[in-house]
């Protein structure tokens, strides 16, 4: 990716690259795949790099047909767009697994439901209705039939559940993720007095100075609008 040759199988051209090159945008994807594998929360969705190298992929695909098939590194570029395929695959896959536990808890805020794509909002939202569904089709079948009495119970058992108290049970299950959960990160540039929360219970607090470049092991919780802003990135 980052010779003139990969260049040139990306965009089809020699010509002088722009300031932001094919290589520029598969880095930004690789890091945006480790940040989200790496937090323990789901991300605003990288969309405008995941589009670009889509088209990359399908450019790439047809200017590799027109190489010759004697040329023996097109193996290789057919490798770098497999690879390419691969980070993508993996990146919506991660997050996928993220919305599928964490469904309600992003789309009880507005600002969280912001963070997903639209296909993504549309999967969060038939996902939480086909829970819903089926937790009552649960509940309907445990409750005593139509002649049986429902207030008088065989002696020894338990009252089955009603479907609105499945309903009330299945929404107060929200799974949140864990924002006190410790990451490793870089920092890109430097961060100069970030509170960090004493972890010995107490409510003291104590600055620290990230150095750009530098790689630290901290709770998340306190560097998370960091790592929003690209200020820092996990590893």
């Amino acid at each position: 990716m980052a010779s003139m040759e990969d260049d040139e199988i990306i965009d089809g051209s020699g010509d002088e690259q722009e300031d932001i090159t094919p290589a520029d945008i598969l880095q930004r994807l690789r890091q945006s795949w480790i940040d989200e594998r790496m937090c323990p929360e789901l991300l605003e969705y990288d969309g405008d790099v995941v589009d670009c190298m889509l088209d990359q992929i399908h450019q790439m695909e047809a200017n590799l047909k027109r190489v010759s098939k004697t040329d023996f590194k097109i193996s290789i570029h057919k490798m770098e767009v497999d690879r390419i395929r691969y980070l993508i695959a993996s990146y919506l896959r991660c997050r996928l697994q993220k919305i599928e536990l964490y469904h309600r808890h992003l789309l009880a805020s507005e600002e969280l439901r912001r963070r997903l794509s639209p296909e993504e909002l549309k999967f969060a939202t038939e996902f939480q209705a086909g829970q819903e569904s089926h937790f009552q089709e649960v509940a309907l079948r445990h409750m005593p039939s139509s002649g049986a009495s429902a207030s008088q119970p065989e002696s020894g058992s338990e009252p089955a559940p009603s479907a609105e108290g499945s309903r009330l049970g299945a929404a107060e299950a929200t799974v949140a993720p864990s924002l006190d959960a410790h990451v490793y990160l870089r920092a890109d540039v430097d961060c100069v007095g970030v509170l960090i929360a004493d972890e010995a219970g107490d409510s003291r607090t104590e600055e620290l100075d990230l150095v750009k470049g530098s790689q630290y092991l901290l709770r998340y919780e306190p560097i998370s609008k960091l790592l929003h802003k690209g200020d820092v990135h996990l590893i």
